[in-house]
């Protein structure tokens, strides 16, 4: 039901347009709590290597050096507002990127860390080259660019007409690109940079998306639903076997003749391998709802594709498997339910639920099997909550969600849930049943069974309840849900949502695309149609006082909540987002409410009744370089967290949030956040200075037979076979076996460990002699002891002297000038005395007193 024609989408769109313009200063009391503070569409991606940069809406852009494992989200120039192409300039070691979209091309020289603009007035920018003699090209709706000073200094050159859509240049002077009105796009040719361009093949085409050429005689071009090759350099192009029609190719990336990759509008990725004959679907199935607006690939089966709600998805095998490189839930939810206004949860699809102690400042993800949708959740304590699945199952926590039991199955295909008590609920389902439970689940009862789905439930006490679903069917009970009647019935309408503010007054929203709400003030003997500024898809119904309430929708690439402060005589545009909205939840006798939907989508609204506040913030100051580590703020009336962090930490996940994880690097400097509320009053910044603890890079090696450590300060552990061995805590050991030794190393102050290289030892095969050979006295030794040969030969100069303790620690170490050896710094104890020349080992135990 949320998909509608193109043209019925046009003018939907154009209509939320206007009213957004009309009403933005409504807009600004709605603030996205997750998963991201613009639940944006990424555009374009590309690698060098492990050096990539993704780029979208609101100007999102984002840079990895290690091949996605890390995204690092960086801020363009002020004047960016969205970013459709990017380029990572190869053999730069990723310090060169272009980005461009609306009108600018900005362009990084240090990595992405700083931003400065390149050329301005480049209208939608949608592709970057590097030519082989290392000529940047810039291609745009309207025009081209191209520089040969690595971007100092662009010149322009014209293309066919506006409204270029793809295009590939394969030197500077020969490209192709596509132009025309919709059904009517054609590809266009010049050898000459767009002095004279000519129409080679007169095929006609929806769209063209992609254009990729191999070189000037070979290539490929997207055209919506199919791929076309060219052998002759665009004479012909001639269609190639094509995949299951409606997805809409959004790009095309062609490794080499043989293997390319799609990505489409409905969120599949197809791949062939034989030149497009064939084509095998690689959807990634990660996010429902989910679109792939760019696709890149390499040789190795490497593939990265991005979309809606700023997803990165991974894939290291040819497709097979896949995973989202930014994190977050990005799953849909369905309905949220609040205890207070800081306790809430929220039911979703794919297993998710979410969950919130704070106001929804930090939002936990509770993961189920995959199969369970959560259509409906209701808190019935600070720390129970009940959540009902379309696989009929009924679930209950009664420790915020740590641990949960399974009270209720076989119900069908749950549509919603209500608790009247902490021990009673009910449950409705698409074929129309309504269960009903009095003891906490252990018994359940059906107490109604009609022909539709019944979408909705809810109760205004104990005893009147109301029930809504398919077929314009509105149910009444007034015993508590024991027995239900028919109160309204319109077959030409899909009821999605009621709501009761009181027992006469209540709502009823229909997902069918509708410019109306419908209301009764007599308990629902009578029901009206009132009009709605605009028509589309209403999911959900929620009022805070008989007065204040909400009503929230939308259709594909559009969510609305519309707000009456009159009891519904006339409603205003109060939010949109960039997908619909599903559910809402309003504090009953207060100005908070939230709204979830598509994406993972959560949004607040505050009515900023009191001045928001920062308090103390904790978090590692000394960490250790690489460590994931938290910072947390306490608050008051905080919507919105801005955090600033030195230039190469990372964020894990969303900045906006009062709980912020980080990768730490090595730069020291400031964690500092400034918080505010949903109507621009700003709190004072709090800061904490840190200074991450570089880790060296450990290694032993070995010196005449003992293992000595690069690194002489710290608290030392021998390893051998992976075990430790008692009393080996030095910075050198003696060892006394053949085997495997690491040396385990742990800062002094801050105690950042690491280990470092295993080392195999072999024990020199050198002859040993008895005591005689050596003479050592006097033994007992004090201060100093003289070493000869037994027949009173000097040790040779330059001898390697060593004392080791009984447990194999190297206590003392010298070289030999002379036949007396100082002892004055080592501890009494019984030691084995080696010396080492040229030819031998020597060896004697000796007791130092």
């Amino acid at each position: 039901h949320i998909n509608l024609q193109h043209a019925s989408m046009k003018i939907l769109t154009s209509t939320l347009t206007f009213l957004l313009l009309t009403t933005l200063c409504m807009a600004q009391e709605w603030v996205r709590q997750n998963p991201f503070a613009h639940l944006s569409q990424l555009h374009d991606i590309d690698f060098d290597g492990k050096y990539g940069v993704a780029v979208g809406d609101d100007a999102r852009l984002f840079t990895t050096n290690n091949g996605g494992a890390n995204w690092i989200e960086r801020k363009s120039v002020p004047t960016t507002t969205f970013l459709t192409a990017a380029k990572v300039v190869p053999g730069t070691m990723g310090q060169m990127i272009l980005a461009g979209g609306d009108s600018l091309v900005v362009l990084s020289r240090d990595g992405g860390n700083t931003w400065a603009t390149s050329h301005n007035e480049l209208p939608y920018a949608y592709k970057f080259q590097v030519l082989e003699n290392g000529t940047l090209m810039a291609l745009g709706s309207d025009f081209g660019i191209y520089s040969v000073d690595n971007g100092l200094i662009w010149q322009p050159f014209n293309m066919p007409a506006p409204g270029v859509t793809a295009g590939h240049f394969i030197n500077t002077l020969e490209g192709w690109v596509a132009v025309g009105s919709f059904d009517n796009v054609q590809v266009y040719h010049t050898t000459n940079r767009g002095f004279d361009w000519e129409i080679l093949d007169p095929l006609k085409h929806p769209y063209i998306s992609g254009i990729e050429m191999i070189d000037e005689s070979v290539g490929f071009l997207a055209s919506r639903d199919h791929v076309y090759k060219t052998i002759d350099g665009g004479v012909t192009w001639v269609q190639l076997n094509s995949f299951p029609a409606g997805g809409g190719i959004q790009d095309l990336f062609v490794i080499d003749q043989d293997r390319i990759w799609t990505a489409l509008n409905n969120g599949s990725i197809y791949l062939s391998t034989n030149g497009g004959f064939q084509w095998e679907e690689k959807t990634p199935d990660v996010l429902s709802n989910n679109r792939t607006l760019g696709i890149w690939a390499n040789t190795q089966g490497q593939v990265w594709t991005v979309g809606k709600y700023v997803s990165i998805l991974y894939s290291p095998d040819f497709g097979l498997t896949w995973t989202d490189q930014y994190p977050a839930s990005k799953q849909t939810l369905f309905e949220p339910s609040f205890y207070n206004a800081f306790v809430g949860f929220v039911g979703g699809a794919d297993g998710t639920i979410m969950r919130t102690r704070n106001s929804g400042a930090v939002w936990e993800r509770v993961d189920f099997p995959r199969n369970e949708n959560f259509f409906g959740t209701v808190m019935t304590g600070d720390s129970t909550v009940v959540a009902a699945s379309g696989t009929g199952k009924v679930f209950r926590s009664t420790n915020f969600g740590n641990t949960w039991n399974q009270i209720g199955a076989n119900m069908g295909q749950i549509k919603d849930l209500y608790a009247i008590s902490g021990s009673t609920f009910l449950v409705t389902n698409e074929i129309g049943e309504i269960y009903k439970t009095v003891d906490t689940g252990n018994n359940w009862e059906r107490v109604y069974d009609g022909p539709q789905s019944l979408n909705s439930i809810t109760f205004y006490d104990a005893a009147f309840g109301w029930a809504v679903g398919t077929g314009g069917m509105i149910l009444v009970t007034k015993d508590g849900g024991d027995s239900w009647e028919i109160q309204f019935n319109d077959f030409d309408l899909d009821f999605s949502d009621v709501y009761f503010p009181n027992n006469l007054e209540g709502w009823v929203t229909s997902r069918k695309l509708s410019d109306s709400i419908w209301h009764t003030t007599n308990g629902g003997q009578e029901w009206s149609a009132v009009g709605l500024p605009i028509s589309t898809f209403w999911h959900a119904v929620s009022f805070s006082t008989p007065l204040r309430g909400w009503i929230v929708g939308g259709s594909t690439d559009n969510g609305v909540i519309y707000r009456t402060d009159d009891g519904g005589q006339t409603w205003i545009l109060d939010h949109t987002s960039p997908d619909p909205l599903l559910g809402i939840y309003s504090i009953q006798n207060s100005e908070t409410a939230w709204a979830v939907g598509f994406g993972g989508n959560i949004v607040k609204y505050s009515s900023c009744g009191t001045p928001p506040l920062l308090h103390e913030l904790r978090g590692t100051h000394e960490p250790c370089v690489g460590d994931t580590i938290n910072f947390t703020i306490s608050f008051d009336d905080v919507d919105i967290f801005d955090w600033t962090f030195p230039s190469d930490w990372i964020v894990i996940g969303t900045s906006n949030s009062s709980n912020i994880q980080f990768i730490a690097g090595s730069s020291p400097g400031q964690v500092s956040v400034q918080g505010s509320d949903a109507c621009g009053d700003t709190t004072a910044i709090v800061a904490s200075d840190v200074t991450p603890v570089i880790i060296p890079d450990l290694q032993i090696s070995e010196d005449f037979g003992i293992l000595i450590s690069n690194v002489d300060i710290g608290n030392f552990q021998w390893l051998f076979e992976g075990a430790i061995i008692p009393g080996a805590t030095g910075a050198t050991y003696k060892p006394l076996v053949n085997g495997t030794y690491q040396l385990h190393y742990t800062t002094l102050t801050s105690g950042c460990e690491t280990f470092s290289n295993t080392f195999k030892y072999v024990l020199i095969s050198t002859p040993r002699y008895d005591i005689d050979k050596l003479l050592a006295y006097p033994n007992p030794a004090g201060d100093y002891i003289i070493l000869r040969y037994h027949d009173g030969k000097p040790i040779p100069t330059g001898s390697q002297i060593s004392l080791t303790t009984m447990d194999g620690r190297v206590a003392f170490q010298t070289i030999a000038n002379g036949n007396q050896v100082s002892l004055r710094d080592v501890p009494p104890g019984i030691y084995s005395l080696h010396v080492q020349t040229k030819q031998e080992i020597l060896l004697r135990k000796i007791l130092i007193e």
